[in-house]
C-alpha cells in the first residue's frame, strides 16, 4: 500500500482541498473532492484492500478458489464492515464540512490574510515532513505539494 503522504499529495495535485479537520479513524486530514468531503487515506487504503481480497489467498484456479466463489465468507462480511466504516467516516466528514460551511457563510468568508496564514502553515508542515521522509518518491510528491502551496501564496500577494 502507498503511504498516506503520497496519497494526500496526489489528491492535492489533482486540486482537492485539504481541510483543517482530521479523520476520526486514522487521524489524517480530511479533503473536499468535487464537493464531497472524506478521508482520502482511508478511502484509498480500503479500495486497495478490497482489490486485494479477490485473490489474496493465492488460490485462483484451484478447487478451494472455486468453492469460495459461491459462498458468502468472512471476506464478504469484512468488505461489508469496511464499506460501512468508510461510509460512516464520509458521513462524519460531510457533517464537519457542513459545519465549516455554515461558519464560513456566517462570517461572510475568510479574509485573504487568514487564507494566507493557513496556506503558510500547510507549507511549513509539508517542509517538516520532507526533512524526515526517507523515500525519494514521497519527497518528490511532498515537494510538488510545497511548490503548489508557494504558487498559491504568490497569487494571494
Amino acid at each position: 500500500m502507498r503511504g498516506s503522504d503520497e496519497i494526500m499529495a496526489e489528491y492535492l495535485l489533482k486540486g482537492a482541498k485539504m481541510l483543517g479537520k482530521s479523520c476520526p479513524e486514522c487521524g489524517s486530514p480530511l479533503f473536499t473532492v468535487k464537493g464531497e468531503t472524506y478521508c482520502v487515506v482511508c478511502r484509498e487504503n480500503k479500495a486497495q484492500s478490497a482489490k486485494g481480497t479477490g485473490g489474496a489467498d493465492g488460490a485462483t484456479g484451484t478447487k478451494a478458489a472455486k468453492s469460495n466463489k459461491g459462498t458468502k465468507s468472512a471476506k464478504d462480511s469484512k468488505v461489508m464492515k469496511e464499506t460501512a466504516n468508510s461510509e460512516a467516516c464520509v458521513n462524519a466528514a460531510e457533517k464537519e464540512a457542513e459545519a465549516d460551511t455554515e461558519f464560513v457563510t456566517e462570517s461572510d468568508a475568510c479574509s485573504c490574510g487568514e487564507l494566507r496564514s493557513e496556506v503558510e502553515a500547510a507549507v511549513k508542515i509539508l517542509c517538516r515532513r520532507i526533512k524526515s521522509e526517507t523515500r525519494p518518491e514521497d519527497c518528490v510528491a511532498l515537494m510538488e505539494a510545497v511548490s503548489i502551496g508557494v504558487d498559491v501564496l504568490k497569487k494571494l500577494e
